[in-house]
């Protein structure tokens, strides 16, 4: 890709993720308000699951594009958003157990 491609792609792209931040600063300063929030609009998801963590749900329906969501950047091979402290702290703190009101379970012989 050339430079004038990674530019525009840029130029577009830029919007989205000026609205990801807002919203991950919106979720909240550390990973007790994040859950707190996140309980509250009723969303759950699913341990170690970029695309299906309760993050990522919030910020796919929030901006109406699949997002996933890496804790840090050595897991971002699927070009995953990495958030900000207190949100990447939130999504290890629930991938390793905690939060269990806004986990889900797979199903059975799924």
């Amino acid at each position: 890709m050339n430079q004038d491609a990674r530019d525009l792609l840029v130029a577009a792209a830029r919007p989205l993720v000026e609205k990801l931040e807002r919203l991950c600063a919106d979720l909240g300063d550390s990973p007790d308000a994040i859950a707190a929030f996140l309980e509250g609009q009723g969303i759950k998801g699913f341990r170690m699951s970029a695309f299906q963590c309760p993050v990522a749900i919030y910020l796919s329906r929030a901006t109406g594009v699949r997002i996933g969501v890496a804790s840090y950047i050595g897991e971002n091979e699927r070009n995953d958003i990495v958030p900000p402290g207190p949100v990447s702290k939130f999504v290890q703190a629930f991938d390793v157990g905690y939060y269990p009101q806004l986990g889900l379970e797979p199903e059975e012989g799924a």
